[in-house]
């Protein structure tokens, strides 16, 4: 897999690369800081019922490393985060997750699935996001996030559920496009034209099969991270990811 889609280390166009893009914390369902120098993190980590959550797009070593010390992971593998996997996996780092989720959008004039990654690594008190390659900004998560206090009381699982809700919500627009493309070529099968679509379908073939990679790469994380935690089971936040675990399955 992955051989025709752009990779997730490529930037987006006119967005800079590297360096904290975001860093605030919560308490009581509302933001509490306008913006938190990283030095200050850890002061955070320690306060009742009170998050973190930074978001970096394609940090260097250096700059994980930074972050990652501010949090406390010591044990967590700087290189692998700044290199991530080109599948969705989960992994248990000094008692945080590090949760690694493919994003997908579809090229419809070039029919290429363009691919990037989001790495989410979080504990009972912060979220750490990483973006790579097209994966699009999570601003307008965090925006309806900040607008449902109710919901953002359920603290780091609530971030976690909007952050899957958006990338899972992002593959319906590609499953169309691919949809739209594949009435196209059938129409051609059955036109009874001199054309000749038997590599445009083998090509919409091999992006289809790509995309299911991903979407069925992202059950048996997602499981894990559920059963990882109990604040998962808080009756909002379960019934959140139960309905994008249906929206995945269709």
């Amino acid at each position: 897999a992955g051989r025709r889609s752009q990779c997730a280390g490529r930037p987006v166009a006119g967005e800079t690369v590297g360096g904290i893009g975001y860093c605030a914390a919560y308490t009581d369902g509302a933001r509490a800081t306008d913006h938190l120098e990283i030095d200050d993190v850890p002061g955070w980590l320690g306060k009742p019922d009170a998050f973190v959550w930074i978001g970096l797009r394609m940090p260097d070593r250096d700059e994980m490393a930074r972050v990652a010390a501010a949090f406390g992971l010591h044990a967590l593998d700087v290189d692998a985060i700044v290199a991530p996997p080109r599948r969705p996996v989960i992994e248990l780092v000094d008692g945080a997750i590090w949760l690694s989720l493919r994003t997908a959008e579809y090229d419809d004039r070039l029919e290429r699935l363009v691919l990037g990654e989001i790495c989410v690594v979080f504990g009972d008190r912060f979220v750490i996001t990483v973006r790579y390659g097209p994966a699009r900004p999570l601003a307008g998560v965090r925006r309806d996030l900040e607008a449902d206090p109710r919901f953002l009381r359920a603290g780091v699982p609530a971030v976690l559920a909007r952050i899957v809700e958006r990338i899972v919500d992002d593959y319906g627009p590609a499953i169309d496009g691919f949809e739209s493309d594949v009435l196209e070529v059938e129409a051609d099968v059955f036109s009874g034209s001199r054309s000749r679509p038997t590599e445009r379908l083998y090509r919409l073939k091999r992006e289809i099969l790509e995309l299911l990679i991903v979407t069925d790469g992202l059950y048996d994380p997602l499981d894990r991270a559920l059963r990882a935690d109990p604040d998962f089971q808080t009756p909002v936040v379960h019934a959140g990811f139960m309905v994008v675990l249906e929206q995945l399955g269709r």
